[in-house]
């Protein structure tokens, strides 16, 4: 029995122990601390299902409830190597039923025709949601110098609802509208039209416990198109990038740091050229799919 997540483990382990059948279970993220995030988070108009699990129980509790159920399956699939590092450390699962299998993408070549820009493009895409770092991509456009403005176009790509609104006002407030372009979530085919017409791929989010113990899929999917990156400095994506030499980092919620890293970034033609290389060169080397599919294989033949 293969289940995601932490919420369904206890049923599933239930299920699995009827049945006399082994169980695998799929942790995406650090559920405890994604909690904790979502709290932090003040309170819109409509409850995100984190917001109403904490309404029900403690961030507490689902820290003992995680040690004591992951304990008791047979194994456990994490996606980063940190969030493995972190099952033995913290709550000391046996690191022999751990298996990292990360959500990279498939290589692949798309149709799509890259629109020539006039300006140097940077592009994020994804949720709105509270790890996300966006306001500090505002906050640093008025750190850059203004040579550098007239040059650049950034894309945030995503929004909906009240996250998509604040930071429409957040934009306007900062005067950033011949700068900033702000698109509502988009069907997939016509988002990735835009990655590929763009030149940066930037992953901005706030660095906790959380973000530092899982890793975005937009990450590869930039890398997949050979885009140089800029990102925040959470422990994953920084590792990733650093050894990939494929992208510069930032430190999170600092606007003045991405200020500098962006105008670090732009100045270079040449080192984007190099990075954009290394993107491509370390998909088709390790991070894919099609590499990281045999280690899902390998699990289930081991079971049987």
């Amino acid at each position: 029995l293969h289940v995601h997540d932490l919420p369904l483990t206890g049923s599933a382990y239930k299920v699995a122990k009827n049945l006399n059948i082994k169980l695998v279970v799929d942790l995406h993220e650090n559920y405890p601390e994604m909690l904790r995030e979502s709290k932090k988070k003040r309170l819109l108009d409509e409850f995100t299902l984190p917001q109403i699990v904490l309404k029900l129980t403690s961030i507490k509790r689902w820290k003992n409830y995680e040690k004591r159920i992951l304990n008791k399956v047979d194994n456990i699939i994490v996606v980063i190597e940190e969030a493995r590092n972190r099952l033995i450390n913290e709550i000391n699962v046996n690191e022999k039923k751990i298996r990292v299998i990360p959500n990279y993408d498939t290589i692949r070549k798309y149709d799509y025709d890259k629109v020539k820009n006039k300006k140097i493009t940077l592009v994020y895409s994804g949720g709105f949601g509270s790890t996300r770092d966006l306001k500090t991509i505002i906050y640093s456009i008025n750190k850059l110098n203004s040579e550098l403005k007239e040059k650049l176009c950034i894309k945030l790509i995503g929004g909906t609802g009240r996250e998509y609104d604040e930071i429409q006002a957040l934009i306007k407030s900062q005067n950033t509208q011949n700068i900033v372009k702000l698109y509502n979530f988009m069907p997939f085919e016509e988002m990735y039209k835009h990655l590929i017409s763009s030149d940066i791929g930037m992953v901005p989010h706030r660095k906790s416990k959380h973000t530092d113990n899982t890793i975005p899929h937009k990450l590869f999917q930039y890398m997949n198109l050979g885009m140089p990156i800029i990102s925040s400095n959470c422990t994953p994506l920084e590792r990733i990038i650093n050894d990939s030499r494929c992208g510069l980092i930032y430190e999170a919620e600092n606007p003045h740091s991405l200020a500098l890293v962006i105008e670090e970034m732009c100045k270079n033609q040449n080192e984007r050229r190099l990075m954009s290389q290394n993107s491509k060169k370390a998909i088709v080397e390790k991070y894919n799919w099609n590499i990281c599919e045999n280690r899902l294989i390998e699990l289930y033949d081991d079971l049987i």
